[in-house]
């Protein structure tokens, strides 16, 4: 797959939050690098924003499946950023979710073991939903 826009609001102005975007992948495996962020919510390990925004400029913003479940949880609202997930660090990222202006997110996934189908089938339901 070369990438897909998922949008940030339904056609009924209903939020799509993060967290629905990240179970798309149910990848416990990965490690979740977030590396650029402007958000609001609760931030992982009960950094406050500067705390967190530290992190993630010095490239320390890792999360294992169940910290980005949590953080992608905990926020209100992700405005502009990108997280990837990697097999192992230093390797090329098997996923890319890039977030612009509040109104979209884009996907690139590069992994041949996450079905496409499954994946597709999952935008399409976050997507159709009210």
């Amino acid at each position: 797959m070369t990438g897909v826009s998922v949008p940030m609001w339904t056609k009924t102005n209903s939020f799509i939050p993060l967290i629905d975007v990240i179970e798309l992948f149910d990848e416990k495996s990965f490690t979740w690098v977030v590396l650029s962020f402007d958000g609001s919510g609760t931030y992982p390990k009960g950094l406050n924003w500067a705390e967190f925004q530290d992190e993630v400029d010095l490239g320390k913003a890792h999360l294992t499946w169940a910290s980005i479940q949590e953080f992608a949880s905990s926020l209100d609202q992700m405005y502009e950023g990108e997280i990837v997930a990697y097999t192992a660090i230093g390797e090329p990222p098997v996923i890319e979710i890039e977030i612009f202006d509040s109104t979209e997110y884009n996907l690139t996934v590069n992994n041949s073991e996450i079905d496409e189908a499954r994946l597709h089938s999952g935008i399409c339901a976050i997507i159709s939903r009210s």
